[in-house]
């Protein structure tokens, strides 16, 4: 897998090499302490925006939200350019 496009306190982000949903890339939450994939981020089409797909048995923080968050916008603010 890639390197971290984004790194947080919690997770880092990574692109999946090949992978692609809706014609834009596919992006890896990497959980730092394990190493295990938590969850994905996909560019919905009939949303027309990146949405989480988090994996099971899963929980998300406040703060893991709002860093989730802030990756979202800054994805959306790159397209928009």
């Amino acid at each position: 897998m890639s390197e971290p496009i984004a790194s947080y306190k919690f997770f880092d982000v990574r692109s999946v090499p090949g992978e692609t949903e809706d014609g834009k890339p596919v992006y890896a939450v990497i959980n730092r302490r394990s190493g295990d994939n938590i969850a994905f981020i996909v560019h919905d089409g009939q949303w027309r925006q990146w949405v989480l797909l988090p994996g099971d048995d899963t929980q998300w923080s406040a703060g893991c939200l709002t860093d989730m968050q802030a990756f979202i916008r800054e994805r959306a603010g790159k397209e928009a350019k």
